[in-house]
């Protein structure tokens, strides 16, 4: 969890604080977690910041917190100034909560809300079930009329949300994902460039079956894997694809299990390139049962960025995307809206090779784990 976000979370409460009961009580810690879409952690280190700024105190056997009557209670400025006006306000969409997401989406969020405060922005962040959606839903429309944002990014759009916003007429940006052919900007992390670089690596060090499982991913990502795999297989290759594509429709822990249980029964891979961290986290109950060790019987990439990783034991060699830059394009394009007047632009952004101690040279006689029972 980013230094940043406990401030932010504290900053909101401080300038929107909750309804309270009649003696200023205010919810919960697990509401108010639920309700800002952040962990209990977070909510609870911010409650513990504006506990120290006097603007909250605790007390009783529940350490229930309720608000201060004190002048420090009035909402804090950076600066003697004035508050300023809202200029408008900036709707953070996601399809689950920020604790669960990609860290990434965690970064952004609160990068933003240090960059548009200053222009007066206020950001609000919720979560909506969008990725299943197969029609528009009437929770968005309810959620667009409370909230009334001049600006949504959505962090992993679909095309039917998509066109729910462009019927909508208020102005959208999609963090990642597909907005299909409505049109919409789109910033979006060069997967083509971290699959390609990452079988690269695994290539010139010995690797010879480097599997690639897509479970429930958009076509359009599908699509970008496949080219890849083909480039990679080109007219200059002997052997077989280096790079085996194995998908599934349906998403969760079992079924990454269950994808490469059937892939080691067929051809056992010498590497594996995972899209997210928690498919490696479900594929790790695979490799123990089965005693794969990491890297000496496989190599393992992930193409995307959590702390967790640091707590692998080795290490996973990921990307890392480049958060400060994502949240500068998104607040420039919040500010300035002479830029809706391109739409359709696919923005896209370097990722960042952080290689770690998941990856090692094999030789073409490598001795790898045998079938499982």
């Amino acid at each position: 969890m980013p230094k940043g976000l406990a401030s932010s979370v504290a900053r909101h409460l401080r300038l929107h604080p909750p309804p309270t009961d009649e003696d200023g009580t205010l919810p919960g810690v697990r509401v108010l977690a639920k309700t800002l879409g952040v962990s209990v952690p977070t909510v609870c280190k911010a409650l513990r910041l504006l506990e120290k700024e006097q603007f909250l105190e605790a007390g009783g056997d529940r350490r229930k917190w309720r608000l201060t009557n004190s002048p420090s209670t009035l909402p804090l400025t950076p600066s003697p100034s004035p508050v300023r006006p809202i200029s408008g306000k900036l709707l953070f969409l996601t399809p689950q909560p920020l604790g669960g997401e990609r860290f990434s989406g965690v970064e952004v969020f609160a990068s933003l809300l240090d960059r548009l405060a200053p222009s007066g922005w206020e950001v609000m962040y919720r979560v909506q079930k969008f990725t299943e959606a197969k029609n528009p839903r009437r929770s968005w429309d309810q959620l667009l009329a409370v909230m009334n944002p001049q600006a949504i990014v959505v962090l992993g759009g679909t095309p039917v949300l998509a066109t729910w916003a462009a019927r909508q007429k208020c102005r959208t940006l999609f963090l990642g994902g597909d907005p299909g052919d409505t049109g919409l900007p789109v910033i979006a992390v060069k997967l083509a460039q971290m699959l390609e670089e990452a079988a690269t690596r695994l290539l010139a060090m010995g690797h010879r079956r480097i599997m690639l499982p897509l479970c429930a991913r958009q076509t359009s990502i599908v699509e970008k894997c496949r080219r890849v795999a083909a480039a990679l297989s080109g007219p200059g290759r002997k052997s077989e694809n280096p790079l085996l594509i194995v998908e599934t429709g349906y998403m969760g822990p079992e079924v990454i299990v269950n994808l490469l249980r059937r892939q080691w029964k067929k051809a056992v891979p010498d590497a594996v390139i995972f899209l997210d961290w928690r498919e490696f986290v479900a594929a790790s109950s695979f490799f123990n049962q089965v005693g794969i060790v990491i890297p000496r019987d496989l190599s393992v990439i992930i193409l995307s960025q959590n702390t967790a990783i640091e707590w692998h034991v080795p290490p996973i060699s990921h990307f890392e995307h480049p958060v400060k830059m994502i949240s500068r394009i998104i607040a420039r394009w919040v500010v300035d809206e002479k830029t809706e007047g391109n739409p359709g632009t696919l923005t896209e952004v370097k990722a960042l090779w952080n290689e770690r101690q998941s990856v090692i040279a094999r030789s073409t006689a490598v001795k790898v784990p045998g079938k499982p029972r």
